[in-house]
Order: C-alpha cells, then sequence, then structure tokens
C-alpha cells in the first residue's frame, strides 16, 4: 500500500473539497431543479445540445475478433547491444460490445493475447490485457455525465501512458479513470467538472519504487460558444502524485485558456496554453529534492476526417514532467501524428509517428537510465496494411521502428520489428 502522511491527506481532501466536489454539487442541485419533461438531450463538448434520439433502444451483439500474427524482433529486449534478435508468434482475442438506452450510451472493448519469442533467454512468453469502457448519461436537458475506464496489463513500451520508461523493464499495470459533469448554464456557457484517477505499477522490484505512482486531478473548465463552430475556454487543474519512494507527493497547478474550432465539416481542431506551477514535498526521498519549477504549457490537437475509413490526425504537448522520479519539476514533449487511409473497397493501410522527450537538469538515481543530467529522446513510427478477403477474414502486415536516445548507455536502443498475419471477426 502506498502511505502518505496524515497533513498531505488533509491538505488533498481540501483541494478536492474546494476544487471539485463542491462545484460538481452545485451542478447537481442546479439540475435536479431543472424541468425534467421536453425531450430528452446530450449535452456535447462544444456547449451545445443534440437530442437523443428517438428511436427504441439500440442493441448490438458482442463483436468477437481473432488475431495471430508471426514475425522477427531484432532487438526483443530493447538493450543497447541490439543483441536480442528472434522470431515471436502472437494471438489474441477481442471482445468489443455496445449497449445503452435512450439516456445512456456504453461501449466496452477488453482484449487477451500472448506473445511467444523462439529465441530468448528470459520467460518466451508475454502477456497483453486490456480493458476500456465508457459511458454516457443524459440526466436533463443541461446535464450530462461521462466516465471511462482504461486499464492495461502488458511489458511493451506505450507512449500514451504517463511516467512510463520507453524500454522493456518487465511486466507493468496501468490504470486510468475518470468522471466528469458538463452542465448548460447558459445556451452560449457550460462547465465541465473533471476527476481523473491514474495508477502505474511495475512488476520488477527494482524498477517498481523509481516509476510507481498514483495520481489524482481535478480540472474546473468553463466554455464559452461564440459562435456555432468556435469555443473558448479557460479552466484550472489539480494534479497529486504520490508513492512511497518519493516519501512526499508533488502538486502540479495549471492554468489554460485555449479554443476548439471547427472549419467546414471535415477539420476540426484545439488549442490549450497556460502555465504550470509544480512542487513536491519530498522530505528527503531517495529519488527527488524538494524544490518548485514554473513551466509554459501548449497542447493542441487537428484532426481531419475524408471518410468513415480515411481520416489524418495530430496531438502535441508541451508539459512539467511530473509522473517520472528521475525527471520531476523537468519538461516533457510529446507529439503524434497518424493517418488511416482506404486504398480501395478491399485495401486499407495505417501509419503512425510519435515523438517523446523527457529532459532534466537535476540528478537522478534511476538505475534503469544509469544518468545524471537526464535526457531522454524517443521516436517510434509504424505502417502497417490490410486486405479483406472476405466479409469475416482480413489478412494483415505491418512495420515498427523504434529508436530511443538518452543519457548514459543503457538507456539508448533501436528495434525493429517485422510481421504477417490475420484477423477474424465474428
Amino acid at each position: 500500500m502506498l502511505r502518505e502522511p496524515r497533513e498531505h491527506l488533509m491538505f488533498t481532501l481540501r483541494q478536492l473539497i474546494s476544487a471539485f466536489v463542491a462545484p460538481f454539487i452545485l451542478q447537481m442541485c442546479v439540475a435536479n431543479g431543472a424541468a425534467q419533461d421536453g425531450p430528452l438531450v446530450e449535452v456535447n463538448p462544444s456547449g451545445g445540445v443534440d437530442a437523443v434520439d428517438a428511436g427504441p433502444p439500440w442493441r448490438l451483439p458482442v463483436k468477437i475478433t481473432l488475431t495471430g500474427n508471426a514475425g522477427y524482433d531484432d532487438n526483443a529486449d530493447t538493450s543497447a547491444s541490439n543483441g536480442g534478435g528472434s522470431l515471436y508468434t502472437s494471438g489474441g482475442i477481442n471482445l468489443s460490445y455496445e449497449f445503452g438506452t435512450e439516456r445512456t450510451r456504453a461501449s466496452l472493448s477488453t482484449y487477451a493475447g500472448l506473445t511467444y519469442y523462439s529465441d530468448m533467454d528470459r520467460s518466451p512468453f508475454d502477456p497483453n490485457v486490456n480493458l476500456a469502457l465508457s459511458v454516457r448519461h443524459a440526466v436533463n436537458q443541461r446535464l450530462s455525465l461521462t466516465g471511462s475506464v482504461d486499464a492495461r496489463y502488458q511489458i511493451d513500451p506505450d507512449f500514451e501512458i504517463e511516467g512510463s520508461l520507453n524500454r522493456r523493464s518487465g511486466n507493468y499495470f496501468y490504470n486510468r479513470d475518470s468522471i466528469s459533469g458538463t452542465y448548460l448554464w447558459l445556451p452560449r456557457v457550460s462547465t465541465v467538472s473533471t476527476y481523473t484517477f491514474g495508477l502505474l505499477q511495475y512488476d520488477e522490484q527494482v524498477i517498481g519504487p523509481q516509476r510507481d505512482y498514483v495520481n489524482h486531478a481535478i480540472a474546473q473548465q468553463i466554455r464559452f460558444l461564440l459562435l456555432p463552430v468556435t469555443a473558448l475556454t479557460a479552466g484550472h487543474s489539480l494534479s497529486i502524485v504520490s508513492s512511497d519512494e518519493r516519501n512526499g507527493s508533488s502538486f502540479t497547478n495549471s492554468l489554460t485558456a485555449g479554443v476548439d474550432q471547427t472549419i467546414g465539416r471535415r477539420l476540426n481542431g484545439s488549442l490549450n496554453v497556460g502555465a504550470q506551477f509544480y512542487s513536491n514535498d519530498n522530505a528527503g526521498g531517495e529519488f527527488e529534492e524538494s524544490g518548485t519549477a514554473v513551466s509554459p504549457y501548449f497542447a493542441g490537437n487537428l484532426s481531419y476526417v475524408v471518410g468513415a475509413k480515411t481520416s489524418l490526425t495530430w496531438n502535441g504537448q508541451y508539459s512539467i514532467d511530473e509522473f517520472s522520479s528521475q525527471s520531476g519539476g523537468g519538461r516533457m514533449l510529446t507529439t503524434g501524428l497518424r493517418l488511416a487511409y482506404s486504398i480501395t473497397a478491399r485495401i486499407s493501410a495505417t501509419a503512425s509517428a510519435n515523438y517523446r522527450r523527457y529532459s532534466n537538469d537535476r540528478p537522478t538515481d534511476d538505475v534503469a537510465l544509469d544518468t545524471s543530467d537526464f535526457s531522454e529522446d524517443a521516436f517510434d513510427v509504424t505502417i502497417a496494411g490490410s486486405y479483406m478477403v472476405n466479409r469475416l477474414l482480413s489478412a494483415n502486415i505491418g512495420y515498427q521502428h523504434t529508436r530511443v536516445s538518452a543519457d548514459g548507455t543503457l538507456g539508448s536502443y533501436s528495434r525493429n520489428r517485422y510481421f504477417i498475419g490475420f484477423s477474424s471477426t465474428f
């Protein structure tokens, strides 16, 4: 169990009540006093409203997808010596189910898979299990509630996970859950209150103490619909990260302002800028010194949708890295680009590129990186193609390249993976 001193807990509770619970209760009270008659509606992210489908509740059966791949990994251990090449095979099953009523919509997806490496000295089996759940409920004409669950147990590096290592360091469990309430106060003004819980835990006893964390985050945002296609936003968030080894907690307050813009029927994007204020109350912990930091904040995304199977998306963020012990209070830059293209009715292709940079000018004792002044650059690109043989069966082929450059020889490596396989959906 992660321990936290009494005074840290009391401070955390006061912050949660003042920044999240009170505004959320106010929204619920106003919502309960609102008229319940009339058509049901959902509050959409832009602050407007959409009528809920008047038809009967929809039910879709469970969709089952079986996958199987075989390929070659020239550095399966992500080591600097690049000496761990191996053939591999993988298989898995995915179950997805969408369900709901006129007021409520929900989507559930689960995956369980296993990868076998034939030429490795370590355990040849790598697990990959994940679960994703999203729920949206229209309480009345003004209030809507949303919730999501994202849980993963795996071994391969994942660019989407905050604070995770960019190299293999044993199996790890990641969980991110959120709940939010959106309330439409006026036709053009709405507020969004959000609570997010995050957890990262490595199985390896050497890595875990330096990377494991528990995160509680609260956010309050106000939105103003300036034009039907333009929404202005302003918000504040508080993120609290704690772990046993840090012997305390870190606190990051963020103040942001932004705009959400729709350009035509195909292009939309958002931009948020602001400032972040980081502090930690570590009382002589092994991996982190007490201190504060101030940093600019930037986050943006663009989405261009041509059709159901053709789209281009980009996202980027520059912020304080509050999750990893060796660069807590340092800087993190992430950006990613993804293209999905339907070549013909049967042939489709996807391509993605991701870049992540950690930097910190303070010493670190992270044995996984073996470095003092810390900086790390990670780049990953994936290209894949699919051919639909028939309604149930598709053939797949793909290539993935990963390169990590870090201070210290233990942190740098390159990796190439090639695969061919199939997927069958019922």
